[in-house]
């Protein structure tokens, strides 16, 4: 039973978004449609590190049950990467993360050459669970559709402001040429263009490519409207430097998880060294290096 606090807490959460309602976060994600997407882009890009710890499409399990991601008592789906300094967008000097130190010692683990099939398996199912995402977020004006939803009173209504958007490295070398070959600043609010973003299939791949707005052949110089100068950008640092419970997620990982999570870095580099042809020991010195920075 939880404390008068939280009843208290609760009730005013409640009570907020019966009164002023409350933002549809999911509408707040650009979701890029096959073909051509008109946007402007707003701001700085934020590089933004997480870890997607819920199973997935694309092969992943997750850390635990998918039955963990669920209804009261959940986990999250995603957490910020601890060892990422999101503020000053570089690495802490002391590296605590326990995701990045689970993919670490998986992917030592896979450069042994006598691994076993089912050994395998196992570390290739943690670092696909536990491998850091790193993006770029960026705010934006979706053409096509320049608003956000919030929900009110049980109802959905459209607020017109910014999205953002995941940028690969790839969409970003593409911006990061039209502003070197074009020398300007493509988010300047009054001399900035919009970009167009295709999205497109090669051979069952996704593929994303940027290219400038054009207008008879030159750049369409696509200035800020009043409202759009009104509109807040999105705060990435408010939206993913958020604490988490790992305790909680730890006790529900799956056992194997656990176990090589629980083991000291001399018992899991013990368990990893190959031994050579003369009967030495061979432990992967720089996979030792690389362990004990994690």
């Amino acid at each position: 039973m939880g404390s008068l606090m939280d009843k208290i807490l609760e009730r005013k959460a409640q009570e907020e978004r019966r009164t002023g309602g409350y933002v549809k976060q999911s509408s707040l994600k650009m979701r890029w449609k096959d073909g051509r997407n008109r946007v402007r882009l707003g701001g700085n890009y934020v590089e933004v590190h997480t870890h997607i710890i819920s199973p997935s499409s694309f092969g992943s399990i997750g850390v635990a049950d998918a039955s963990c991601f669920k209804g009261k008592g959940s986990i999250p789906f995603e957490v910020a990467c601890v060892d990422w300094n999101l503020k000053e967008e570089k690495y802490h000097k002391e590296r605590t993360c326990p995701f990045c130190k689970l993919s670490e010692r998986a992917r030592t683990a896979l450069k042994r050459p006598d691994l076993r099939e089912d050994e395998k398996k196992i570390f290739e199912k943690i670092n696909a669970a536990c491998k850091p995402s790193k993006k770029l977020k960026w705010n934006l004006i979706d053409r096509d559709a320049p608003y956000y939803y919030k929900v009110s009173n049980g109802k959905e209504e459209q607020v017109p402001g910014f999205k953002f958007a995941d940028m690969s490295y790839g969409m970003f070398n593409d911006i990061k040429g039209i502003i070197e070959q074009n020398g300007m600043d493509i988010t300047d609010v009054q001399t900035g263009i919009d970009i167009v973003v295709i999205k497109s299939d090669s051979a069952g791949r996704v593929k994303y490519s940027v290219q400038p707005m054009l207008e008879k052949g030159s750049l369409k110089v696509t200035p800020f409207t009043e409202e759009e100068l009104s509109w807040k950008l999105l705060d990435f640092v408010e939206m993913y430097d958020k604490p988490y419970d790992f305790a909680t997620i730890k006790g529900k990982m799956h056992e194997d998880f656990r176990i090589i999570m629980e083991m000291s870095d001399e018992d899991f580099l013990e368990t990893i060294s190959t031994t050579s042809d003369t009967g030495e020991e061979n432990v992967l010195a720089e996979d030792e290096d690389n362990l004990k920075k994690n």
